[in-house]
């Protein structure tokens, strides 16, 4: 077994917990910041939580300015 499949077998059941720990939209298009809040789902689950705020964040300004235009 390769060394990323191993890191991937021994991080598997912390990746599934934090995935079921997402409370995700029931309904969300895919346009403006769906694949950009996708992004923030799947760094989080895969345990980069560093970029996972910085990802966040840049969504979050990014939103507040498309509804204040």
């Amino acid at each position: 077994m390769n060394q990323f499949a191993q890191i991937d077998e021994q991080t598997l059941a912390e990746r599934v917990e934090r995935n079921l720990e997402v409370d995700r939209q029931r309904i969300i298009r895919s346009d403006y910041f769906a694949k950009a809040s996708t992004e923030c789902i799947h760094l989080y689950t895969y345990g980069f939580f560093i970029a996972t705020v910085m990802t966040t964040q840049a969504v979050n300004e990014g939103i507040i300015k498309f509804v204040a235009e």
